[in-house]
C-alpha cells in the first residue's frame, strides 16, 4: 500500500516537473536573450526536492543540520542505539491468537513511537543524563523489520561527562543475577553480541575470520578515555569479581562474560527492556562520521537497471530503493523520520543574479524581469532599511543589526511569506554595549534557532568566496558593497578575501614548489602547480607561476633547442604559452576549468604551434641585454656622432632631398637605418 502511496507523489513530482523547470537566473536570463530560446529546453528535466521525505537532498540536508549543532555547541556528548523489542508486552497484548509481532507491522511501529518520545522525555526533560543543550533523532529499520533510533545528544557544559563519571551512567558488564535479576535478564537477551569468533564462525560480523565490531573486547579494571575513539569501558574478569551468564548459540549453551556486553545504561534498559547502547563520543574527532551514520537512509537492493533519463532523480532515486512492511506503516501512519532540536534555518549563498528560480514556459519572462527575493538578498535589504543617516548618531536596533552576521540572522528574524526578514516577538530581549560601555536595551528577541548557510564547493571559485565573506563580514547592503575594502570595489570575491586578510598565504605552497623544482621534472611540476590549483585555493596564483615558470618550461626549451641545434636558445613567451597549455589541460581534467577561472592569464592555443617553428625560434630567441650592448659598442666605433654622420652622406641639401645620382657607399646596419629615418623626416617637411 505504502509503495503505491509513495510511487503516486513521486509521479505528481514528475508529472508537474515536466513543465516546471529549475535553473540559476544568471543562466535561465542569458537562456532567454536568444531569439532562438525556448522555455520548455531550460533548465533541469526532473528534481527530486528536498521537501520529499527520506530523499537523498532531505537526507543530505539532516547531516548538514546535526554538523550545525557541532559547529555550535562542539562535539555531541552521548551516541544512543534504540532497538525495537518484538517481545514487549504491549506488542503481544494487541495480537490475536497464533500471531507474531512480525504479523503486525502497525503495531510495533505505533508502540515503538511511543517508546521512542518517552525516551527522548526522559533524556530532555526529565534530563537523566544532565541538562540538553541539542538532540538529534533518527529512524531507520533493520533487515528483519524492526525499527531502531539513532540518537545523538549535547550535554550543557557543567554536565559534560569525564570518565570518572562514566561508570555512574554506562556499564559494559553483566548485572548481578541476585541482586539485579531483571536487568539480569534484559542484558542477556539484548546487550550480548554474538557471540561470534570460535564459538560461532558463521555470525553476521564476521568478516575474514574476524569480528568487524572487535568483539571480544580486553578487560580492564577501569574505565579509560581515548584520544581518538569511544571509551574503553571497565571490564572486570569473572576472577576479579565479573558476572557471567549463559547463551545458548545453536542449541548449545555457552557461558558468557564481560568482554561480549555491549556498553548500555542500567537505568534505560531497565525501564524499557530493550536494546539501547548508550556511548561516550565526547573523544571521537571524526565526529563527522557519526553523524553521517544515522543519516545515511534506508537500505538499497542492488540489481540491473536500464536508466531512461539520467537526469531524472525520481528515477534514480527508485532504482534501487527497499521497502520494509515496518517502514511501510510507520510513513502511512505519518511518523517521523527525523527530528531534532532546536531548529535549524537554512540560508542561501549565491552570486549575483546567480539565485535559483523556478517557472514555466507561461511566466519565464516575468521571472526573467522580476527575479524571486532569496534570504540572501532579503539579508541585504534587512541592512539597508538599518543603515545610519550621516545627519545623527545610530541608535541601539541600528548598531545591532550593522554588528550581525548573515549566519546568526535567525536567531533574532523569522522569514515572511514574502523573503523578508521580521523580528522575533518571542524569545530572550536583546542588549547592545554602546561607547560608552553601557548596556542599551534593543527591541529584538533572541531564540535558539540555528542559522545554517548552505554549503558551497570549493571549486565553485567566486560562490566560495561570497560565502568566505559572509561568515565574516557584517552589516554589508548589496554585493557590491561585500567586495568592497577600505572605499576600493575590488573586481573579484576573491580578491575582497584576500584583501580582508581570509585567504591562507601561500608561503608553505611557495615552499612546496621550490622544494619540489630542485629535483622534480618539468612536468611533475606542472601536475603539481595543477594541484595547487584546483585543491588549494591559491591566493595568489600568478605570483607563484612567475616564480617557477622556467621550471615548468624547462622541457619545451630543451625540445627546442634539440630541434633547432641551437645550444643558445633562450626562454621566449612562445615557450611559456605551450606550457601553459600543458598546464591547462591538466587543470582541465582535474577541474574541468580552465586557467582562467584561477585568476593565470587565458591561453592563446591558436598560435602556439607556429610560434614554436624553427624559423621563428631562430628570429625570437635572442639575448636582449647583450643586443643592447653591441649597438652600444658599435656607435663608439664611429668617427662622428651619428647625426653629424648622417647629415654627411651627401654633400648638399638637394641632393639630401632630391638625389640626382646614384651614390655607392658602405654603411653599417646601425648608421643605415638612422640615415634612413633621417631623410624620411626631411622629404616629409
Amino acid at each position: 500500500m505504502y509503495v503505491k502511496v509513495d510511487a503516486e507523489r513521486l509521479r505528481f513530482i514528475k508529472a508537474k516537473q515536466k513543465e516546471l523547470r529549475a535553473d540559476s537566473y544568471a543562466e535561465f536570463t542569458d537562456a532567454l536573450s536568444r531569439d532562438d530560446a525556448d522555455p520548455a529546453n531550460i533548465g533541469q528535466k526532473v528534481i527530486l526536492p528536498s521537501s520529499y521525505t527520506g530523499g537523498p537532498r532531505y537526507m543530505h540536508q539532516r547531516t548538514q543540520d546535526a554538523m550545525s549543532y557541532v559547529r555550535k555547541f562542539g562535539r555531541p556528548s552521548l551516541f544512543i542505539t534504540m532497538t525495537c523489542n518484538p517481545s514487549w508486552h504491549e506488542i503481544k497484548a494487541e495480537l490475536f491468537e497464533g500471531q507474531t509481532a512480525n504479523n503486525r507491522p502497525d503495531i510495533v511501529a505505533r508502540v515503538f513511537n511511543l517508546k521512542r518520545k518517552s525516551l527522548m522525555d526522559k533524556i530532555t526533560k526529565r534530563r537523566i543524563f544532565g541538562d540538553v543543550t541539542a538532540d538529534v533523532c533518527s529512524i531507520e529499520w533493520l533487515k528483519r523489520g524492526l525499527p531502531h533510533a539513532h540518537i545523538l545528544i549535547w550535554l550543557a557544559a557543567k554536565d559534560k561527562i569525564y570518565a570518572n563519571s562514566i561508570d555512574s551512567l554506562i556499564s559494559a558488564e553483566i548485572p548481578d543475577p541476585v541482586a539485579n535479576p531483571r536487568l539480569h535478564k534484559t542484558v542477556m537477551s539484548h546487550m550480548i553480541h554474538g557471540p561470534c569468533g570460535q564459538i560461532n564462525k558463521n555470525s553476521p560480523c564476521m568478516v575474514d575470520n574476524c569480528c568487524n565490531k572487535n568483539f571480544p573486547k580486553d578487560y580492564a579494571l577501569e574505565t579509560t578515555c581515548t584520544n581518538d575513539g569511544y571509551p574503553l569501558y571497565r571490564r572486570r574478569s569473572p576472577a576479579e569479581g565479573g558476572h557471567t551468564g549463559a547463551k545458548m548459540v545453536k542449541g548449545k549453551e555457552f557461558r558468557i562474560d564481560n568482554t561480549w556486553v555491549v556498553p548500555y545504561s542500567p537505568y534505560l534498559c531497565d525501564m524499557f527492556d530493550c536494546h539501547i547502547n548508550v556511548e561516550v563520543c565526547t573523544s571521537i574527532n571524526a565526529i563527522k562520521y557519526v553523524i553521517k551514520y544515522i543519516n545515511k537512509g534506508t537500505d538499497m537492493a542492488a540489481f540491473a537497471l536500464t536508466r531512461k533519463n539520467p537526469r531524472d532523480e525520481v528515477d534514480v532515486y527508485q532504482a534501487a530503493r527497499y521497502v520494509s512492511c515496518s517502514e511501510a506503516c510507520w510513513r502511512l501512519l505519518g511518523f517521523s523520520i527525523h527530528d531534532r532540536s532546536p531548529a535549524v534555518v537554512t540560508l542561501q549563498v549565491h552570486l549575483p543574479n546567480g539565485q535559483r528560480v523556478l517557472f514555466n514556459p507561461q511566466n519565464a519572462h516575468g521571472v526573467a524581469e522580476n527575479p524571486p527575493n532569496t534570504t540572501l538578498t532579503a539579508y541585504f535589504d534587512l541592512c539597508k532599511s538599518y543603515t545610519t543617516p550621516e545627519t545623527r548618531e545610530p541608535t541601539p536596533d541600528e548598531q545591532f543589526v550593522q554588528q550581525l552576521l548573515y549566519s546568526r540572522v535567525p536567531e533574532y528574524f523569522t522569514l515572511g511569506n514574502r523573503k523578508t526578514w521580521n523580528a522575533r516577538k518571542k524569545g530572550k530581549p536583546v542588549t547592545i554595549t554602546d561607547n560608552n560601555g553601557d548596556d542599551q536595551p534593543t527591541s529584538f528577541k533572541q531564540s535558539s534557532a540555528i542559522g545554517r548557510i548552505y554549503a558551497v564547493h570549493p571549486k565553485q571559485d567566486e560562490c566560495f568566496f561570497v560565502r568566505l565573506l559572509l561568515h565574516n563580514v557584517k552589516g554589508y547592503c548589496s554585493f557590491e558593497h561585500l567586495r568592497t575594502v577600505d572605499g576600493e570595489v575590488k573586481n573579484t570575491f576573491r580578491e575582497a578575501c584576500r584583501c580582508r586578510g581570509l585567504l591562507e598565504g601561500d608561503a608553505h605552497w611557495i615552499r612546496a614548489m621550490e622544494e619540489a623544482a630542485l629535483h622534480a621534472s618539468a612536468s611533475s611540476l606542472r601536475v603539481l602547480f595543477s594541484i595547487l590549483l584546483t585543491n588549494c585555493q591559491l591566493s595568489d596564483p600568478v605570483q607563484i607561476w612567475n616564480n617557477h615558470k622556467d621550471s615548468m618550461t624547462d622541457d619545451v626549451l630543451h625540445r627546442c633547442r634539440m630541434s633547432t641545434e641551437q645550444s643558445g636558445l633562450t626562454y621566449t613567451q612562445a615557450m611559456y604559452t605551450e606550457a601553459l597549455i600543458r598546464l591547462e589541460d591538466i587543470v582541465l581534467q582535474m577541474s574541468g576549468k580552465d586557467l582562467a577561472n584561477f585568476g593565470l592569464p587565458p591561453v592563446q592555443r591558436e598560435d602556439a604551434s607556429h610560434n614554436l617553428s624553427n624559423e621563428i625560434l631562430s628570429e625570437t630567441s635572442y639575448d636582449v641585454e647583450q643586443l643592447r650592448q653591441f649597438e652600444v659598442d658599435a656607435e663608439s666605433l664611429l668617427p662622428l656622432p651619428p647625426a653629424e654622420q648622417q647629415l654627411n652622406f651627401f654633400p648638399t641639401e638637394e641632393q639630401r632631398i632630391r638625389p640626382s645620382r646614384f651614390h655607392s657607399i658602405f654603411l653599417q646596419p646601425m648608421s643605415l637605418c638612422a640615415a634612413l629615418n633621417v631623410d624620411r623626416q626631411q622629404q616629409h617637411c
